[in-house]
C-alpha cells in the first residue's frame, strides 16, 4: 500500500508539473478544450501506480520534483518510527480529511439554503436559489443546484442573466461537477503533495476555460461581448469558501 501511495504521488507530480510547466503550449496548441481534458486524466496516474510492471526508481525524478514529496517521505518516516503501518495511516488520514470535507459542505449547503429564496423563471433544469453568495456558482455534487446572489437582478441585464444560467448549465451538462469530486478526492488521497494543491487550482481554471468556450461555441460578436463583460462583472466579486465545497466561483474572463 505505501509502494502503491508513493508511486502515484510520484506520477502525480511529474504529470501535474509538466501540464503547469507547459500550459500556454498546450493551451496554443490543444485549446480550452484539450487543456481541461489533459487535467481530467490525471487519476489514470493511480491506475498506472498499480500495474504489476511499473517500478519507479526515486533517484531518476528531478530534484525539483523530489522536494515536492519531501513532506510526504518525512510524514512516512515519522509514522514507520511509530511501528505503524505507514501506508493504513496515510489511508486513515486521507479518509478523514475527505469526511471533514464531506461534513464542512453538508453544513454549508445547509446555512445557504435556510435563507435562501427559490427563483423560477430561469430555467427548469435545476433548482435555483438566491442566498448569501458574491456571485452565481453551480453548488454540489449529488444534487447540484444554482446559487445566485441577491442583488442577482440587479446587478446584471437580461441578457447577461441569461448568459450566465447558460454558464452554470454548460457546466451541469458536462458532469463537471463530478470531475471537482473526483479531484477533491484526489486532494484528500494527497494531501502531503504539494503540487497537488496546486495542479488542484490549475485544474479549476483549465475547467472555467473549456466552459467558457463551451458557451460560446458557434455565438456572434455580439453575444461573445455580452458574455465577457458578465464574467468581468461576476469576477469583481469573488466567491471566498472552502476549498471543498463542489462550487464553480472563479471566472477566468
Amino acid at each position: 500500500m505505501t509502494e502503491w501511495l508513493m508511486t502515484s504521488a510520484v506520477y502525480l507530480t511529474v504529470w501535474c508539473a509538466l501540464l503547469i510547466l507547459a500550459r500556454q503550449p498546450l493551451l496554443k496548441l490543444l485549446g480550452a478544450w484539450g487543456m481541461y481534458a489533459l487535467w481530467c486524466l490525471s487519476p489514470l496516474m493511480l491506475l498506472l501506480a498499480a500495474l504489476p510492471r511499473v517500478h519507479t526508481d526515486l533517484s531518476i525524478i528531478p530534484q525539483s520534483f523530489s522536494v515536492a514529496l519531501s513532506s510526504g517521505r518525512q510524514s512516512l518516516q515519522l509514522i514507520e518510527q511509530a511501528s505503524l503501518s505507514p501506508g493504513l495511516c496515510l489511508l486513515a488520514s486521507s479518509f478523514l480529511l475527505a469526511g471533514l470535507m464531506t461534513i464542512a459542505h453538508l453544513a454549508e449547503r445547509r446555512q445557504l439554503l435556510r435563507g435562501a429564496t427559490r427563483v423560477n423563471g430561469l430555467t427548469d433544469q435545476l433548482s435555483v436559489y438566491q442566498c448569501e453568495v458574491s456571485q452565481p456558482i453551480l453548488y454540489g455534487m449529488v444534487q447540484p443546484i444554482i446559487l445566485l446572489p441577491l442583488d442577482f437582478f440587479q446587478r446584471f441585464d437580461a441578457k447577461s442573466r441569461q448568459l450566465i444560467i447558460q454558464h452554470e448549465l454548460a457546466h451541469w451538462h458536462r458532469r463537471d461537477h463530478l470531475a471537482n469530486g473526483i479531484a477533491t478526492f484526489l486532494l484528500a488521497m494527497f494531501w502531503f503533495n504539494p503540487l497537488c494543491w496546486l495542479g488542484y487550482r490549475q485544474f479549476r481554471i483549465a475547467q472555467e476555460m473549456s466552459c467558457d468556450a463551451h458557451v460560446l461555441d458557434g455565438a456572434p460578436k455580439t453575444t461573445r461581448i455580452c458574455y465577457a463583460e458578465a464574467m468581468v462583472a461576476v469576477s469583481a466579486t469573488p466567491e471566498l469558501r472552502h476549498f471543498a465545497t463542489l462550487h464553480y466561483g472563479e471566472k477566468t474572463c
